[in-house]
């Protein structure tokens, strides 16, 4: 993804919430009624919305995801730490990605593969991926987003999932002010006239609330069980994973120390650690 290719996703995003932003406030709706009659705590409220939601969407968008620092000494750090003997063989080029001339290093007494990226040259963590949009291995790498120019991965997975909690939020609190300021007319020619601004918003809002919630639902999930949208959809192709029955996911470590996990931990995990058979 280009650089300005980034920006514009960026801008558009602002230039969106600043067109609904502007209708709920300068035609009559109830926020409009709302600063006229000096209910100042219903306008602070979705203000403050607003802002939190364009905060985490910037968060999102700038925030590292967890990219993989180059080192020189990654091989020498991966055979001192699983010792030479566990060394047991390079794998062949990993299925889930034929473009890229990867290579493992299998741990057999934990049976841990660490792989080396073809486009970077690096050994990866376990869960992380070489994405082709930004160039670079992401940790605990979940998707590359175009909507917010960056990828979504380990350090900012819990200000994405909180970004599109908020933005659903915002979104159907706004759907619900433009459904509220529709003007009642028996001619339907004199109802377009006067409502055609609020059924072009609500129908694209309808549409954005729709996907965002799609997208918090998925999410959720992906949380409470300890999975990333790349290992959902991925799962029978990638090497760590499709060793194990279907139902079972060596990172679970139950719903709520999942949450915790995924909200409060703000540190890489090693994830290598809790990496087990059944």
């Amino acid at each position: 993804m280009k650089p300005y290719e980034r920006w514009l996703a960026r801008l558009l995003h602002i230039f969106l919430t600043a067109v609904v932003l502007i209708i709920i406030f300068l035609k009559e709706t109830e926020m409009h009624f709302a600063i006229n009659n000096g209910t100042q705590y219903y306008v602070e409220a979705y203000l403050l919305l607003v802002t939190l939601t364009v905060l985490l969407y910037f968060v999102c968008s700038f925030l590292d995801p967890g990219y993989v620092v180059r080192r020189s000494a990654d091989i020498e750090t991966v055979v001192i730490f699983h010792s030479k003997d566990d060394v047991a063989e390079l794998l062949k080029n990993e299925e889930d990605d034929d473009s890229e001339t990867s290579k493992m290093i299998q741990n057999n007494a934990r049976n841990i593969r660490l792989r080396q990226c073809g486009y970077c040259e690096i050994m990866q963590p376990l869960r992380a991926r070489h994405c082709e949009e930004c160039g670079r291995c992401v940790r605990r790498y979940d998707h590359h987003c175009p909507w917010i120019g960056n990828c979504v991965g380990e350090r900012n997975h819990k200000f994405f999932f909180a970004f599109l909690c908020a933005e659903t939020a915002l979104i159907g609190w706004s759907t619900y002010i433009i459904f509220k300021a529709f003007v009642p007319e028996l001619m339907l020619k004199e109802w377009f006239t006067k409502n055609w601004m609020f059924l072009f918003s609500i129908i694209f809002l309808i549409i954005c609330v729709i996907v965002s919630g799609l997208l918090t639902l998925c999410h959720s999930y992906m949380m409470f069980t300890a999975q990333t949208t790349w290992e959902f959809m991925s799962r029978p192709r990638i090497s760590y994973l499709k060793i194990f029955p279907e139902h079972y996911n060596p990172f679970d470590k139950g719903y709520l120390m999942n949450m915790v996990s995924f909200l409060c931990y703000c540190n890489y995990q090693q994830w290598d650690n809790m990496y087990t058979k059944p």
